[in-house]
């Protein structure tokens, strides 16, 4: 079905909203579901498994960064889906990589499922002048102000979605980055181009998406109108 770039990120936004996600990670990982999509990778599918697959109670929960020897911090996802937690993992990257004596830093992240929403995440928020760079299970995405600059060895559309838990490695730098490949020049066109003439998604995931996000809707009555219910004259969400 095609959709927009903004009617992705609503319908994302409100789904996380009424799933209980933390005040802030609705936002940020709307944004990184419209992004996916936007270049051709399953962002509402991804957001529709990490909802099925979670309980309510866990989708606000934080991170443990753990003990470590190394300068790299270690981060237990505990299994947890990166929809939940990807913008603050890459804000803290991107935090260390600013306070660092060597303008780079470099963190683990042990037990994460859905590690694409971390590409996602850092192609909104990746500073300037700095690169992003998130790997596992040898796919290796490569983010510099918000362009992928490498997508190497990615799956088919489905493999994407495997649900299994990976360690992903993660490291900034304000380095001079490496030349745009055609994959990333390709994921680059895509994006223009989606923001320009819309999104092809799959009307499936849509769906399963739609469902969660009707659930932030309640009967109006006297009482929720006076507790500020409803969506009023506009829509800014």
């Amino acid at each position: 079905m095609h959709s927009s770039y903004d009617e992705i990120r609503r319908i994302s936004f409100r789904a996380l909203d009424a799933g209980g996600a933390a005040a802030g990670i609705d936002e940020d990982s709307a944004h990184a579901v419209a992004w996916l999509e936007a270049v051709g990778l399953p962002g509402l599918a991804t957001l529709a498994d990490a909802l099925d697959a979670s309980d309510p109670s866990s989708r606000s929960s934080g991170l443990e960064i753990s003990p470590t020897v190394s300068p790299a911090k270690v981060i237990n996802a505990g299994g947890q889906s990166a929809v939940f937690h990807a913008a603050s993992v890459v804000d803290l990257l991107i935090a260390d990589a600013q306070s660092s004596n060597t303008s780079a830093a470099a963190l683990t992240l042990h037990g994460c499922m859905h590690p694409l929403m971390l590409a996602a995440s850092a192609a909104r928020f990746c500073p300037r002048g700095a690169t992003i760079s998130a790997t596992w299970r040898g796919v290796e995405f490569t983010i510099k102000r918000g362009k992928a600059l490498m997508a190497e060895n990615g799956p088919d559309a489905t493999e994407w979605l495997d649900p299994s838990a990976f360690d992903v490695s993660l490291s900034c730098s304000f380095a001079p980055p490496a030349e745009q490949t055609q994959a990333g020049a390709n994921l680059t066109d895509r994006l223009e181009n989606a923001l320009r003439s819309g999104l092809d998604v799959d009307g499936e995931a849509h769906v399963r998406i739609s469902d969660y996000a009707v659930k932030i809707l309640v009967p109006e009555t006297e009482a929720s109108r006076l507790g500020g219910a409803g969506a009023g004259l506009t829509d800014n969400d």
